[in-house]
């Protein structure tokens, strides 16, 4: 996930080498952690993909899963979770599986019959386009992977070394619906999505008049306010590619609002 192309110093993204610890090279920076947690994907190594996730991601998505299981069993999205973890299908189950095992299990289930090579014929090598750096702790590596779509991986840094962070787009959901459910909304038509803020953290290029660029974007949904990393295409001849490089954000924001409708 941005000359914003925004890189900070190697010393920066690669702490290890300024105090002579020893950090695993494939955890070195965020870009070496997404391609290894990838080519861990493409070996089938699934406890090497869980030990380059985020700790912190991990332990949400649990507590994410405990909670959604005890909500009502005929939501369709504890159906599709608990089709994904069998058989882990309770909320005590998920805490004596752990965030590792829950992982596990997930990867597995979703990954059973398919062959190393069947998935690498179905997978295109990944294609890193650039790093987006938010903070001395947090950079988004923009890829065209699987589905040849352009997405934004995220990538946390603790205690020197860089890890995956988990896709946040099921728990979010889950998060917004709930809200809307405890509203007592009952039509989807009367809910209103309020825009708060947007920032772009940074751009990287596709080709010479092409460019992602990436935001966070903070909406207001039935009374609460969210909060979602959105990549944007801009194209040369578009308003907004005047104001890429723009220190004061607003006329970016503005012109991005009108052509996406952030």
């Amino acid at each position: 996930m941005r000359n914003l192309l925004v890189w900070l110093p190697l010393l920066m993204l690669c702490p290890g080498l300024a105090f002579g610890q020893k950090v695993d090279p494939a955890q070195a920076s965020p870009k070496a952690v997404v391609q290894a947690t990838f080519k861990a994907l493409y070996d089938s190594d699934f406890d090497r993909i869980i030990a380059l996730t985020d700790p912190k991601s991990k332990e949400a998505y649990s507590k994410f899963l405990m909670e959604l299981f005890e909500g009502n069993p005929q939501d369709p999205m504890v159906v599709q979770l608990k089709e994904q973890l069998r058989p882990i299908d309770t909320k005590e189950e998920v805490s004596q599986a752990g965030p590792d095992g829950v992982l596990k299990q997930k990867y597995e289930n979703t990954y059973r019959g398919i062959t190393k090579e069947q998935l690498r014929k179905s997978s295109p090598e990944l294609d890193i386009l650039g790093v987006i750096v938010e903070s001395a702790e947090c950079a988004h590596v923009i890829t065209r992977s699987v589905s040849l779509h352009v997405i934004e991986e995220t990538c946390h840094k603790s205690n020197g070394k860089w890890y995956m962070v988990l896709d946040e787009g099921l728990p979010r959901l889950w998060r917004r619906s709930k809200a809307i459910h405890e509203k007592h909304i009952p039509d989807i038509e009367d809910i209103v999505s309020e825009f708060q803020s947007a920032k772009v953290l940074g751009y990287v290029p596709d080709g010479n008049d092409h460019v992602h660029a990436l935001c966070r974007v903070q909406v207001k949904v039935a009374g609460i306010t969210f909060e979602d990393l959105i990549l944007h295409p801009v194209y040369k001849g578009e308003l907004a590619w005047d104001h890429l490089d723009d220190k004061d954000q607003t006329e970016l924001i503005a012109a991005l609002r009108e052509r996406w409708g952030i």
